[in-house]
């Protein structure tokens, strides 16, 4: 939770305990909220979604989650049924 508090502003308490939910778990995020998850609001963050899991990951090295939008999980389920086909 400290990695994610670095990352998210004390503004974004919810968005904050969903990411933490997800990490917790080993789960995929799937969220369209670009502004608060997956980009940030200024230029200095614009790489928030890799600095997020970069930090959890050093802090829990064996789990997996990701933060992922919803075109972005869509186009892994074509890619997925694709190479299944």
């Amino acid at each position: 939770m400290t990695a994610i508090k670095g990352i998210i502003t004390e503004h974004e308490a919810i968005d904050r305990i969903i990411v933490y939910v997800a990490f917790q778990s080993d789960r995929i995020l799937i969220t369209n909220d670009r502004r608060h998850i997956i980009e940030g609001g200024s230029k200095e963050k614009s790489k928030r979604r890799e600095t997020l899991l970069r930090n959890t990951r050093r802090h829990r090295p064996n789990k997996k989650s990701e933060i992922l939008s919803s075109v972005e999980a869509t186009d892994r389920l074509i890619v997925r049924e694709q190479n299944n086909a």
